[in-house]
């Protein structure tokens, strides 16, 4: 009787397991067809403006809020802000300030609209006389789906635009962020391993990855 009764609710649980995991299989299909497929052709790219200020710091944050949601001040790094709000509107409101700082034809500070809508945002530094290229931001509106990603459609649409003499890309991205570390792996971007350019941008090692692609 209690060899039978064990049965039963082994059966009973695995039964449970593939219920839940279906479940959740498919609120995450779900959410995957809720988001809205871009049609590169029909956004309209524009540069980060004074005027922008208070729109684009609601994007910037909901954004990347949506990107960290499993990551804890602690393990960012950002232990002096009282929230990530407050980081990523401090983040927000220097690449406004450095945009607007912006005086030569070396860095650019892209907003990428639909039907006046921003669901993009890429700034763009040329180094080395135009040689290399550092991404040193790239966001989307979680919205919004974007194939490969942002930074995908970056390198092939908007650096042959704006950076055309550069040869190489950069970018940094954080160790936790395994997600993003993947999606450079899978365009051709390999870590740089000695930890130079994390230095070389002031970023901390010990929080960010330096990557790279040759790009012609």
């Amino acid at each position: 009787m209690i060899k039978r009764s064990v049965f039963f609710l082994s059966k009973f649980i695995l039964l449970a397991i593939f219920l839940i995991e279906g479940s959740a299989l498919t609120q995450a299909n779900a959410a995957s067809r809720s988001a809205i497929s871009l049609d590169f052709k029909k956004i309209v790219i524009g540069t980060l403006k004074e005027a922008d200020h208070d729109k684009f710091i609601d994007f910037f944050v909901s954004s990347l809020e949506e990107t960290y949601h499993n990551f804890t001040l602690e393990k960012l790094g950002k232990t002096d802000y009282a929230s990530k709000k407050e980081w990523l509107s401090d983040v927000a409101k220097k690449e406004v300030e450095a945009a607007i700082a912006c005086k030569d034809e070396c860095s650019h500070h892209l907003l990428f609209y639909k039907d006046g809508t921003i669901v993009g945002y890429a700034s763009l530094h040329s180094e080395q006389d135009g040689k290399v290229v550092y991404l040193s931001q790239a966001c989307i509106n979680q919205d919004f789906w974007w194939g490969d990603g942002i930074v995908a459609y970056v390198v092939k649409e908007i650096l042959p635009l704006y950076t055309p003499k550069a040869i190489c890309c950069t970018l940094m991205v954080r160790t936790l962020n395994k997600y993003r570390i993947k999606k450079c792996d899978v365009i051709g971007f390999t870590v740089d391993e000695t930890g130079e350019l994390a230095k070389q941008h002031k970023r901390d090692p010990k929080h960010y990855l330096g990557m790279v692609k040759n790009i012609k």
